[in-house]
This record gives structure tokens, C-alpha cells and sequence, in this order.
């Protein structure tokens, strides 16, 4: 028997198919965020790496004579940022992935409040990138939101069934 909702059985099948996805794509993103961290951190070990990559043309040496220009301060914003971030959207993806409900509406604060800090960079120097993943992370809320009522709904109609 499935909880009552407003919404059909093949629509919330739906949902939680994209609410699966959305989890995957954060997962590889969390992941992708620790590595720019550990990039940030041991940016000077790789110096000479990324002066070879520097003289050369295109996207790679680019972004290597970026990095290559930065403070040290900003070298370390940069590795506690991407690293602290990482690791904590991928303890929430691990959390959702295995239906803890403690991950639910810790994962809608904490994107909330991520995306809280998106609309601020956005009204003070507009970006498509970040207007991208404010849109990203508005989907995921919303898809967090109704796997947390669809799981809830499930574990009430579970504990009726045995009382």
C-alpha cells in the first residue's frame, strides 16, 4: 500500500527517480569539490606542474597562470571552502542515499542556506554559472522536500500497520 498523496503513483515515480539523479550528480560534485580543495591546498607542491601547463595555450593553461597569480590567502579560502563543502554535501548524499532521516532536512538547510548565499553573489555581480546552480540547487530542495514526505508518509503508514 503507498501513502496518500495529492500527486499519482507514477508522478512520485517519477520524482524519486529525479531525486535519485540529483543525489548521484551531488555526489560527483562533492567529490569534485574535495579534489579543488586538495588542488587549492597543494597548489605550491604543483607549482612546476602547472608552469609547464602555463605556457602553453587554452583552457588548462589558463586556468594554471590563474592559479599561479593567486595569494597565498586566497590559495587557503579556496582549500577550506571546496574542501569543508565537499565533505559535508557528501556526507548529506551518503545520508539521503541510505534514507536517514536526519539527512533530509539537514540537507534542505544546508542548500537553503547555500543558495541563500547564491542570490547574494548574484545581486552583487550577476552570473550565469551561479544563476545555474541556484537553479540546480532549487530543484534538489524541492525534490528533498517530497522524498522527505514520501519516506515520512511510508514509515507512518509502516507503524500503523503494526500497532
Amino acid at each position: 500500500m503507498t501513502p496518500q498523496t495529492t500527486l499519482s503513483p507514477n508522478t512520485q515515480d517519477h520524482l524519486h527517480k529525479a531525486f535519485l539523479a540529483t543525489i548521484l550528480m551531488n555526489g560527483v560534485i562533492a567529490v569534485l569539490d574535495i579534489l579543488a580543495g586538495f588542488f587549492f591546498a597543494f597548489t605550491g607542491i604543483i607549482d612546476p606542474f602547472l608552469t609547464s601547463l602555463s605556457s602553453g595555450t587554452g583552457i588548462l593553461a589558463t586556468l594554471a597562470s590563474l592559479v599561479q597569480t593567486m595569494s597565498d590567502k586566497v590559495q587557503t579560502i579556496g582549500a577550506f571552502y571546496f574542501f569543508s563543502h565537499g565533505a559535508v554535501k557528501l556526507l548529506l548524499v551518503w545520508g539521503l542515499w541510505k534514507n536517514r532521516l536526519w539527512a533530509y532536512p539537514v540537507s534542505i538547510i544546508f542548500l537553503s542556506g547555500f543558495s541563500i548565499y547564491q542570490l547574494y553573489e548574484i545581486s552583487v555581480h550577476f552570473s550565469l554559472i551561479v544563476t545555474a546552480f541556484l537553479l540546480f540547487n532549487t530543484i534538489v530542495i524541492i525534490l528533498v522536500i517530497n522524498e522527505y514526505r514520501r519516506i515520512v508518509a511510508m514509515t507512518k503508514l509502516t507503524i500503523n500497520k503494526t500497532i
